[in-house]
């Protein structure tokens, strides 16, 4: 039996809120694991992954003893470990992309254990996220860039603000500025958008970053409470103003179909139109609805994102009836 296997058979044993000394015992293991991976001349992206889910599911054990569990995370070095190994899967960001959204679900869970493990978290990982969101194209691969940004936003959120103030530059946030110009996809701009708002108070978001005062305004008059509302009637403006380098078409419609079930417009009075977004840069159509099926003890209507990517369309067709046109994708 390998040391991976006895790590999830131990952990098969362990009950919720039960065995927090087991939990914290089997951390340490895990993390063991993790730098006999770092000492190989190839990691091994199966055991690795099956290790790092381990202790996704050790954080969700330990959460009713959060305090207790990042006491002893920052004892056994776990973060310093996973700092490691994040470098060590960029060098083939190409063949490890799983076990990478592996470490970044591994990395928001651990955050998750209150504010002082989200500050340890973003203290030592914020500058890697924002090095691999920044990269030029050629470097990681936009679904690889895509995947960090939401979980820089994860860790982000509530994050103490003199952590967030002393690990971010004004140059950070200038270049996401321009990438949400220049990135060619509506899902990537919003979550853009929101980065810029976790890492900046309102008086710094009038520098200069929009061509024209009007965008700067529609920038400023975006809300939290609607946050989604306020950034799609910014993001059109700046698509639309970006001329022949525009990267991303949105058009209003009237009723989306999957085959012969009908997706509904999310329940929200300020959402009017329902908007497609056709995206250049990542090659898809993307565009929002309301959740299907309501997870347990929601009491908000949730919006799910649905992205149609190139690999998925057979073929597709455009033709005009009376006033409307009307798009047919084939997958």
């Amino acid at each position: 039996m390998s040391s991976v296997d006895d790590l999830e058979l131990q952990l098969a044993s362990v009950q919720k809120d039960k065995g927090w000394q087991l939990c914290c015992g089997l951390l340490t293991q895990a993390t063991r694991l993790i730098d006999q991976e770092l000492k190989a001349s190839e990691i091994s992206a199966l055991s690795t992954g099956r290790v790092l889910r381990a202790i996704q599911r050790l954080c969700s054990l330990l959460f009713t003893y959060a305090d207790t569990a990042v006491s002893h995370i920052k004892d056994i070095k776990l973060l310093a470990s996973l700092a490691q190994l994040y470098d060590r899967l960029l060098i083939r960001p190409l063949k490890e992309a799983k076990c990478f959204e592996e470490l970044l679900d591994t990395l928001t869970l651990i955050a998750d254990f209150g504010p002082n493990a989200k500050g340890c978290v973003v203290e030592r990982f914020f500058r890697r996220l924002v090095d691999v969101i920044l990269a030029t194209k050629s470097a990681h691969t936009f679904a690889l860039r895509m995947e960090t940004l939401r979980a820089a936003n994860l860790l982000l959120e509530h994050c103490p603000q003199a952590v967030r103030v002393h690990h971010h530059t004004d140059d950070d946030t200038t270049r996401m500025a321009t990438l949400l110009k220049t990135c060619g996809d509506y899902e990537m701009q919003v979550a853009l958008a929101e980065a810029i708002f976790r890492l900046t108070q309102r008086s710094e978001r009038a520098t200069g970053w929009f061509d024209s005062p009007e965008l700067t305004r529609a920038f400023l008059r975006i809300r939290d409470a609607d946050f989604e509302i306020d950034c799609r009637l910014f993001l059109n403006s700046l698509n639309q103003s970006m001329g022949s380098r525009r990267g991303v078409f949105s058009f209003p419609c009237k009723s989306i179909f999957i085959g012969d079930f009908q997706l509904r417009k999310p329940r929200d009075s300020a959402y009017v139109d329902y908007w497609v977004d056709f995206n250049t840069g990542s090659k898809s159509v993307g565009f929002f609805c309301e959740q299907s099926v309501a997870e347990e003890g929601e009491e908000e209507d949730v919006w799910e994102t649905v992205v149609v990517k190139q690999h998925m369309v057979d073929n597709y067709s455009v033709r005009e009836e009376s006033v409307d046109d009307v798009f047919f994708c084939c997958c």
